[in-house]
């Protein structure tokens, strides 16, 4: 949070001092009047706040694009979202997702708890060891490490939708879910699909 706040103080710091090294630089040939340096001091701080935005909004011209348009985030997206918050316990239960296909959007959109967060609800310090078997065995109907971590997670429903950022990789576990039996498919609308852990009840850890 202060970072941005920091690096526009640095700005203003170097500008000011490269104009007062100017300053008394040529005040040794010519005295120039006040009004002069202002102006010389605003068009520095605009030319270098130009051309640092410019810098980074060209670096990241293919990432924006890719994150935060409709392509990851559309209208199927946001059907399925609204399909999943009518869902019995949707609210009140960890939805799994994946990091690579813009679902954690739904906290925002639709008042759910995504596995895969952009905030820390209830405490997200790393993938830990129950989101790492979720994501990498998920679909794996005869590990008994699956029911376990969807009881401690408090998972009931999965929500995936195509596409994925860029070229990153669908977690392992969410690959194949449509052929796990522990798993039912009860939404589809062709670019988003909602599926429901019928293995075993999936309730808080106590």
């Amino acid at each position: 949070m202060l970072v941005t706040p920091m690096a526009g103080i640095a700005v203003f710091a170097i500008v000011l001092g490269v104009v007062a090294a100017t300053k008394r630089l040529t005040g040794r040939f010519t005295r120039l009047p006040a009004p002069v340096w202002v102006a010389t001091t605003v068009v520095l701080l605009i030319v270098s706040t130009v051309f640092t935005a410019r810098h980074y909004l060209y670096r990241h011209l293919v990432l924006f694009g890719d994150k935060y348009d409709s392509v990851i985030i559309n209208q199927k997206d946001l059907d399925a979202m609204a399909y999943l918050a009518t869902l019995p316990g949707a609210r009140t239960t960890v939805i799994g997702d994946s990091n690579v296909d813009g679902t954690a959007w739904m906290y925002a959109v639709a008042d759910l708890h995504p596995l895969w967060t952009h905030y820390d609800f209830p405490q997200q310090t790393g993938p830990g060891y129950y989101r790492f078997i979720f994501w990498a065995y998920a679909d794996r109907d005869n590990d008994p490490r699956v029911a376990e971590a969807v009881r401690a997670l408090n998972i009931r429903y999965i929500l995936t939708s195509v596409p994925t950022v860029g070229k990153f990789k669908v977690p392992d576990g969410l690959v194949s879910i449509d052929q796990s039996k522990r798993w039912a498919k009860i939404y589809d609308n062709g670019q988003a699909w909602i599926y429901e852990w019928r293995g075993a009840p999936a309730s808080p850890k106590t």
